[in-house]
């Protein structure tokens, strides 16, 4: 079994952002967390090759330091899902770059563990691929704003050109539908069908939009309706977080987290 793990770039030390606001600590966003990031997957996974889509980032790590690293720059910086420019924001780019980086090399799948989470336990991703029942595998949304978690997911090499098709057909700009509702549309059969203007401002839309959203949860949540399976594991963004777990993944972490994760 062969998988690259996948992630975004974009850092300038936290001295300015586009996007709305900010979660977690800031060290986060400063290129020192690039070492706890990398060390987090040094003790944790055997990726095949690491590569990181770089937003045309005016601070970067000193890539010399780090063994089995594919560096991609590009071009520019899209910006954040709230502000961007183009159809597709930078993550979204990030997920589109290295989705075909996986898809024309040798690796079984696409992991993606997204800039500023972090993973704990030997073998955690074996782990997760082991419980696959689907071809995609996401963190399920709930405790969340979103139907689903982009900050670790799981794709099979096999069904990545099923599922850029999918999400490519969704001609809304990221800033109209959300990145995670593009993904949850594009992994359901059903709401992939559904006219796109329903989903447009659907986080504060109307009553019937409201429906429409808890719907969206329960899809993408529920393994029959969907053509990904949930993570075995916690926590993404959701909270509380129980550090003694054997596996677990966290997003958006604060001082008081960061410090827990480390003692452990």
């Amino acid at each position: 079994m062969k998988y690259i793990i996948a992630s975004g770039w974009w850092c300038d030390d936290d001295k300015a952002d586009d996007r709305a606001a900010k979660y977690g600590n800031s060290e986060l966003r400063k290129v020192g967390f690039f070492d706890k990031w990398y060390e987090a997957i040094r003790k944790n996974a055997s990726p095949h090759q690491i590569v990181v889509v770089d937003s045309h980032s005016p601070v970067k790590p000193d890539l010399s330091k780090y063994e089995n690293l594919v560096w991609l720059e590009k071009d520019r910086n899209a910006g954040h899902s709230t502000k961007h420019k183009g159809k597709y924001c930078g993550v979204t780019i990030s997920f589109l770059t290295s989705l075909m980086h996986v898809y024309c090399s040798e690796a079984d799948y696409w992991v993606y563990i997204e800039q500023d989470a972090l993973i704990k336990g030997p073998g955690i991703i074996e782990h997760a691929i082991q419980k696959m029942t689907k071809p995609m595998m996401f963190g399920d949304g709930w405790g969340t704003p979103q139907p689903m978690q982009q900050s670790f997911m799981i794709i099979k090499r096999e069904y990545i050109p099923t599922f850029i098709a999918q999400l490519c057909r969704i001609s809304a700009k990221d800033c109209e539908i959300s990145p995670e509702y593009k993904f949850a549309i594009a992994s359901s059969k059903i709401l992939s069908v559904m006219p796109e203007c329903f989903f447009k401002g659907i986080e504060k839309g109307t009553f019937l939009q409201k429906v429409l959203a808890k719907m969206t949860f329960y899809f993408a949540n529920t393994d029959f309706m969907s053509d990904s399976s949930l993570l075995p594991f916690g926590y993404g963004r959701a909270r509380p977080i129980n550090f003694n777990d054997d596996y677990f993944y966290f997003q958006h972490g604060d001082e008081s987290e960061l410090n827990n994760y480390s003692e452990k």
